[in-house]
Formats: C-alpha cells, sequence, structure tokens
C-alpha cells in the first residue's frame, strides 16, 4: 500500500507528497529520530521546502497523540526559534509565515506562535516498530527531500546551507547535553567553560536593566599592521547582524561575540539560557572565519 504525508498550512489547504521510506535511529535501545524520505515535483518542492529547515522535537503523549495503525497521526512539533530567526535574517517571510501559523482539518489555527506548528502524517499502512511506544521522547525529527528534479537551483543550495546550519546547532546541543545549565537571576553573573571541537570555549552572562548579555569569548591575536582591516571587517559583518555583535580587544587578543534577550521577568531558565549558548556559539563559529581570513598576514 502507498504512504503518503499531508502539510497543512496557511497558504494551501492541503500539499500531499509521496512518502517512499521512513528511517528509524536507536541509540542506547532508544528511538530518537525519525527521517522522512519524501518524493515531489518540483513546484509541491518550493510549497513545502521550508519544513526541511527546522530541529524539531515531538512528545508522544497518548492524551494528544494517537498512534494506532491504519490511522491519521496528529503531531504537534516544536520548531528551534532561534532557527526560525534565521530564516527571518535571510528575507524568507514565507517560510517564516509557514511556520507561524498552521491549520489543522477544519481550518481553526492551532497555534500562533513561531515556536510551534502543526504537521499531519496520514500513513496507510501500520506505523514502523517503536512509534507506538507510549509517553516517550523523540528528539531529531527530519525531513529529507528525494527530488525528482535533479537541476541544480538557488533554492536547493539555500536548503543545503540551512541543513548545514541545523547540523551544527545539533552539534552544539548535543554536547552542552553533559552540562547543567543554570537558573540566572537579575544581579546575578555566570561564567563556565565546554569542550566545543577540541577547544576550551569560555562563556559569560550577566544582567543589566533586566537584559540578559550573553558574551562568548575566543582568543584572536592580530597583527598590529592589520589593526585598521580587523576594524573594518567586524564593523561590516556587525552591520549584517540582526541580532548580537562583535567586540575585538587587540590588547588582549579576544574576539568576543555578544547576544541579549529581554525576558521581561527577574529570571533566566536554564531552557532559555542553552538557547542563548548556542545561538551565541553557532553564529559566532559562522563568521569568526570571515574574521580570520581578513586579517591574517599572507
Amino acid at each position: 500500500m502507498s504512504k503518503k504525508i499531508v502539510f497543512y498550512t496557511h497558504t494551501v489547504d492541503i500539499v500531499e507528497a509521496e512518502l517512499t521510506d521512513i528511517k528509524l535511529s536507536h541509540k542506547d535501545g532508544r528511538l530518537y529520530k525519525v527521517t522522512l524520505d519524501i518524493s515531489v515535483d518540483y513546484d509541491t518542492y518550493e510549497i513545502i521546502k521550508t519544513n526541511g529547515f527546522f530541529h524539531l522535537t515531538f512528545d508522544v503523549v497518548p492524551d494528544t497523540v494517537d498512534f494506532k495503525p491504519d490511522k491519521d497521526v496528529i503531531i504537534t512539533l516544536k520548531a528551534d526559534p532561534m532557527l526560525v530567526q534565521t530564516l527571518g535574517e535571510l528575507g524568507d517571510d514565507e517560510a517564516v509565515n509557514q511556520v507561524i501559523i498552521a491549520e489543522d482539518e477544519a481550518g481553526e489555527i492551532i497555534r500562533k506562535d513561531i515556536n510551534w506548528y502543526a504537521l499531519r502524517v496520514v500513513q496507510e499502512v501500520d506505523l514502523p516498530e517503536g512509534l507506538d511506544e507510549k509517553g516517550s521522547v523523540v528528539e531529531g525529527f527530519e525531513t529529507v527531500y528525494a527530488f525528482e528534479d535533479e537541476e541544480e537551483t538557488e533554492s536547493v543550495e539555500l536548503n543545503e546551507n540551512m541543513e548545514n546550519l541545523i547540523d551544527e546547532f545539533r552539534d552544539i546541543e548535543y554536547i552542552l547535553k553533559k552540562y547543567e545549565m543554570p537558573y540566572i537571576r537579575t544581579g546575578n553573573e555566570f561564567s563556565g567553560t565546554i569542550d566545543y571541537k577540541g577547544h576550551k570555549l569560555t562563556y559569560f552572562i550577566y544582567e543589566t536593566a533586566r537584559v540578559f548579555v550573553m558574551s562568548t569569548a575566543y582568543t584572536f591575536f592580530v597583527p598590529e599592521e592589520n589593526y585598521d582591516k580587523a576594524c573594518r571587517e567586524i564593523a561590516r559583518i556587525n552591520s549584517e547582524l540582526t541580532v548580537g555583535n562583535f567586540d575585538l580587544d587587540m590588547e588582549e587578543g579576544v574576539l568576543s561575540f555578544r547576544t541579549y534577550i529581554d525576558v521581561g521577568d527577574e529570571i533566566l531558565i536554564p531552557e532559555l539560557f542553552e538557547r542563548m549558548l548556542i545561538g551565541n556559539i553557532a553564529t559566532a563559529g559562522k563568521y569568526y572565519t570571515d574574521i580570520y581570513d581578513a586579517v591574517r598576514l599572507h
């Protein structure tokens, strides 16, 4: 029997695609990732391509998810807000809107929030072994597309770039799992180090006027003759950033990247702390090489 996946968005009523394969990944005997291979024509891909841009998690809860074979399966997925923000920075408003608003079968808005969207999966065959484990948490849901049109396009390249960025987020998130994230209250400061790609990465967070500031620091010595070049490159990159900014202390040889969050409260919870740290490290890492290449001696 055939299988299909159905997307509900605010721009179209229903988008269907052939679901060619489902891959289950297990670690330590536990299901942790589900990969869907989808075959679509190019016009359909243009509509649903953004679903592949998000690192998603979903909770399998008996009260909210029906995993009975041969019936529709409704899953509410959580999208990483940092990646939604990245799409916005790229100017892909349509992609952001598809995440912000999701509609159920009756056309009612399920939730209007950049952190959530809904995906309805229609299975015409029994669900794979492992998907009916009630109460488990599955991390790393992703979609993988099998393109019928192999022609290289700008859209496909953009999708590949975003997948690379997602991989970076996942790598950082995986590393942070072994660290306990703190609660930070107003007036408090916190610093720490993590092992990241063979380097000790130092981070520091403090609060000012109920705005929490996250700073990561990198050893970065600039030859005196390249001071002007370094300043111009950092100014150029800062002008492109909508969130955060770089600062270079040339005398101390330290390159810092700062991000900010106004939580409107007197506490920064561990989940937000982790999101800030992931976004900070990923963004800093994206531009670090550009800054280094611009100021190094040839």
